[in-house]
């Protein structure tokens, strides 16, 4: 017999995001980040921000549509980055 009053247990810590991440950086500034300091580590840095990014913003945009735009910005980005990081790992 199942446990019901255990199914909402999780084994895994969760996290939840309590502010806006990257809200110091622009699409550009991530950019000019990246073509200054190319390297596997950065593209990692800008990747998790910016998939965070998008996230709060796929969030937010039930409350204020009026962030669509810059949702539409910020994932053109993350999809440019994901191309990006899958040309870098065909070269490995």
């Amino acid at each position: 017999m199942e446990d019901k009053d255990n199914d909402f247990l999780v084994s895994e810590p969760i996290y939840i995001m309590t502010s806006e991440p990257g809200k110091n950086y622009t699409v550009n500034d991530l950019r000019d980040k990246l073509s200054k300091n190319p390297t596997e580590q950065t593209l990692a840095d800008v990747y998790a921000v910016v998939c965070n990014k998008v996230a709060w913003l796929d969030d937010e945009l039930y409350d204020n549509p009026g962030l669509k735009k810059s949702y539409e910005e910020w994932s053109k980005f993350e999809e440019e980055l994901i191309v990006h990081i899958e040309a870098h790992y065909k070269k490995c």
